[in-house]
Order: C-alpha cells, then sequence, then structure tokens
C-alpha cells in the first residue's frame, strides 16, 4: 500500500513539472473578518459608611473650701520717759543806750557852734557831750504836739522827722538835721532804733 501511494505521488509531482510556468493564474483570496466585541462592565459600588459617634462627657467637680484664721495679737506697750529739762538763760543784750551809741553819733554832726552845741542851742536843743539825753525827752518848740523823743515810736518823734527831713508834714519847721554833713545809713538806722527800743539812756 505504501508503495502504491509513493508512487502516485512522484507521477504527481513530475507531472506538475511539466507544466508551462507563463500559464500560472494567480488568484489571491484574502477574506479578513475581524470581529472584535469589547464587553467592559464596569460595576462600581462604593458604600462609605461612616459612623462617628463622638461622647464627651466632662464632670468637672471643683471644690475649694479655704478657711484662712489669722490671729494676730500685737501686745505693744512702749513706755518713753523723756524729761527734757532745758534751762535757758538767755541775755539778751539791752537795747541801744544813748550814751554808747547815740550820743557820739549825736555830738559829731549837731553839737557844734551855731547848731547845737558850744553854747548855742538852735530849737532850744542842746546836744553837748553829758547834756544832750535830758533834753530829747521834753516836747519839741517847732511841734509842741510832738515829745523830741517817743520811746517806742519813731513816728511820733519829732527828732526821727528832723532827720528824716519830714518835719513840716508833723507841723515842724527849721532846716533838716544835721545842718552840715551827714549821717551814714548805719547810724540812721542805729537812732530809729534805739527809739524803737525805747530810747534807754
Amino acid at each position: 500500500m505504501k508503495t502504491i501511494s509513493l508512487m502516485v505521488l512522484m507521477g504527481l509531482v513530475a507531472a506538475g513539472c511539466g507544466k508551462d510556468d507563463t500559464a500560472e493564474t494567480a488568484t489571491p483570496a484574502d477574506t479578513d473578518t475581524d470581529t472584535d466585541t469589547d464587553t467592559d462592565t464596569d460595576t462600581d459600588t462604593d458604600t462609605d459608611t461612616d459612623t462617628d459617634a463622638d461622647a464627651d462627657a466632662d464632670t468637672d467637680t471643683d471644690t475649694d473650701t479655704d478657711t484662712d484664721t489669722d490671729t494676730d495679737t500685737d501686745t505693744d506697750t512702749d513706755t518713753d520717759t523723756d524729761t527734757d529739762t532745758d534751762t535757758d538763760t538767755d541775755t539778751e543784750p539791752a537795747g541801744l543806750s544813748y550814751a554808747a551809741d547815740i550820743e557820739p553819733v549825736m555830738v559829731r554832726v549837731c553839737a557844734y557852734s551855731g547848731c547845737h552845741g558850744g553854747g548855742s542851742a538852735n530849737g532850744g536843743l542842746a546836744l553837748d557831750m553829758g547834756v544832750g539825753y535830758g533834753e530829747l525827752g521834753e516836747a519839741s518848740s517847732q511841734a509842741p504836739a510832738l515829745m523830741r523823743v517817743e520811746p517806742g515810736s519813731p513816728d511820733d518823734s519829732y527828732l526821727w522827722h528832723k532827720l528824716n527831713g519830714t518835719q513840716a508834714s508833723v507841723g515842724g519847721s527849721g532846716s533838716n538835721m544835721p545842718k552840715v554833713g551827714s549821717l551814714t545809713a548805719d547810724e540812721k538806722s542805729w537812732i530809729e532804733q534805739w527809739i524803737l527800743d525805747g530810747a534807754l539812756p
């Protein structure tokens, strides 16, 4: 059986080799059939279930009990015994005196001839050394309402007005004193203070 089949095959091959190559007719038959069937089925099922249960329960119980008991007992016993014995013996200097403080001034500026010294006593006032104080305690001859010196009050002393040139304001007259020369500010102040102190001798 195998021998017969081989012979037939060889015969066929030999027959094929004797054919004309030019008489070949090629009939291509291409049939492409593409069938694409895409079936996409997406089924997304998302189920989110959030259950938040927050339960905050704060219970604060503050109990403050402050009991402050302050007992302050201060007993201060101060016994101060101060015995101050001040024995001050102030010997105030006596006021200005006529003999020590004022007479030297009056003699220098007024007790000369033709004024109130050397036998001349203008206005009846002599101011020579040792005699002037007695006469100053008398009333003025130019302004009888005033004393020549009123102890304690320069404004009521005619001598003070004559030294300041205000004699006319109290009813007096004549020239100012001193007639010649002048008193220093200190000397004038001494006379005023002497009168205020009581015109001591």
